[in-house]
């Protein structure tokens, strides 16, 4: 008669004593043979996810609340990063990187950037300045006003930040064709620090979006972007690092700025690219 193997669903408490030595040896050396198994079948895992920490697995996908926006003349769609040279192959052009913000509307934060000082005027730089009312900053999501604001002749103020984020227009728009073009000037603003500092937040999901994007440049991660906010006579700006709001001189320096537009309608499913499909209140043209 062969020798009995044990298993684990044995009962050891009333069969134990029973095993010879060879039995328990050869359980063991069973279990530590398959234990050894899964620990190189995950090193394998590991080892290819080190090598391309890039490429996007079923495990490891995740928009984080990022998404590569277009929009044709009837819907706008978000699309997931790793769909959207799918769609791009297609002829499709982006209009930027959709950002869904908690508690707040969605922006579009636009594909490129450039680097300007917030105004020609001269003011005083207040770089150790203590900013009394921080909550206001951190909770203003009304780039569009306040660039409104800075743009009316009232304002005695001539602002290139401010007038390169209104003029902004996406560098493949097409006009013409439904499907290849993008949002142009006069849609987008100079944003707000609140909407300054959820990019700061979502840089990194930001930038898988925009590496994607044929003809965009990434979020300097090290640099400071002017917003829209004037306070105490100074311009504020956000560092890209970490999030500080600073108070600057107009024209303290030449300041990354990067231009924002808004992002509306009912979420409706698409599966056309995988991606979720937005139908606007009125028509994006």
């Amino acid at each position: 008669m062969p020798e009995k193997v044990l298993t684990m669903e044995d009962d050891w408490g009333a069969k134990g004593a029973q095993a010879t030595g060879a039995q328990v040896q050869a359980f063991i050396k069973g279990q530590l043979k398959d234990l050894i198994n899964k620990c190189e079948s995950l090193k394998t895992e590991l080892d290819t996810l080190k090598s391309n920490p890039e490429e996007p697995t079923p495990q490891r996908r995740s928009a984080d609340g990022c998404y590569v926006t277009c929009h044709d003349d009837d819907y706008s769609y978000a699309i997931p990063y790793w769909e959207w040279p799918i769609a791009q192959e297609q002829g499709r052009v982006a209009d930027g990187v959709l950002v869904l913000i908690d508690g707040q509307a969605p922006i579009i934060i636009s594909p490129t950037s450039t680097q300007l000082k917030w105004s020609e005027e001269d003011s005083e730089n207040r770089e150790d300045a203590v900013i009394a009312d921080l909550k206001s900053l951190y909770t203003d999501f009304d780039g569009k006003t306040n660039t409104q604001s800075l743009l009316t002749p009232s304002s005695n103020l001539s602002v290139p930040a401010a007038h390169w984020c209104d003029s902004y227009d996406c560098p493949a728009s097409t006009p013409g064709n439904p499907h290849l073009h993008a949002l142009g000037g006069g849609k987008w603003w100079l944003p707000s620090v609140g909407e300054l500092i959820a990019i700061w937040k979502n840089k990194d999901a930001i930038n898988r979006c925009l590496a994607v994007i044929s003809g965009a440049n990434l979020i300097d991660e090290c640099g400071d972007h002017w917003s829209s906010n004037e306070v105490e006579g100074c311009a504020c700006s956000v560092s890209m690092t970490d999030g500080v709001i600073g108070l600057r001189g107009f024209n303290y320096a030449q300041y990354y700025v990067r231009a924002v537009t808004e992002y509306g309608g009912s979420w409706d499913r698409d599966h056309s690219y995988g991606g979720t499909s937005i139908k606007p209140p009125t028509p994006l043209t």
